[in-house]
């Protein structure tokens, strides 16, 4: 399976960091890791996260 980020889903990511970092700027770096890390086992383990509702039948999953 391969594993898209979006440029919007990456400038998302961007403002989540950006969010968290005035409050715990090691964390905001450490969470954005963690959430790409996660978007990466998707690859391997497809089948560990749903299938969005309205995309189903295109097998995209959150």
């Amino acid at each position: 399976m391969r594993v898209v980020v979006t440029n919007e889903a990456s400038a998302d990511l961007l403002d989540i960091g950006e969010f968290i970092r005035p409050h715990n700027p090691a964390r905001a770096i450490t969470f954005v890791d963690e959430l790409l890390d996660r978007c990466a086992t998707l690859a391997d383990k497809p089948r560990a996260y749903p299938l969005v509702p309205r995309y189903e039948c295109h097998g995209i999953r959150r």
